[in-house]
């Protein structure tokens, strides 16, 4: 049986948010959750805080493509950054280049009072574009970037 408790819930333009601990069987873990759609999910225990689980976990379509990749660097864009997970598959040299719109989920997956720490550990380089995505793709596109 799990039980959660509230750790974080921000209200802004987009909508609530929420960080939740949950006490599982299998381990203690945080959810970013929208309303009724977590974005992302990360273990507590430092032994499994550096594994994508959840939805981006070992069986998933994303973890085959990017463990089973050839050795070069990639350079890999993300619209939506919710706990950051995809950085948990970068390599030294690869570059992940988040697109996020909500200023809390930037602030919930990124720097000193973060509660998700995937960014923190990513071994490639973490971009981020904070705005529209389409927006920034588009702006992007136009200056040949």
């Amino acid at each position: 049986m799990c039980r959660w408790e509230m750790s974080s819930r921000s209200r802004n333009f987009y909508g609530v948010l929420s960080v939740l601990r949950w006490q599982s069987p299998i381990g203690d873990y945080l959810t970013l959750r929208d309303r009724m759609v977590d974005h992302g999910m990360q273990f507590l225990n430092p032994q499994f805080a550096r594994e994508a689980a959840g939805y981006y976990g070992p069986n998933s379509g994303i973890s085959l493509v990017l463990r089973n990749r050839q050795a070069r660097p990639m350079r890999i864009g993300v619209v939506g950054l919710g706990t950051g997970e995809i950085a948990a598959f970068a390599k030294p040299g690869d570059v992940l280049r988040y697109y996020e719109i909500n200023p809390d989920v930037i602030r919930y997956s990124q720097g000193s009072g973060a509660y998700f720490t995937y960014l923190g550990n990513c071994q490639g380089k973490v971009e981020l574009a904070a705005g529209d995505a389409r927006l920034s793709l588009e702006h992007e596109a136009e200056r040949g970037q």
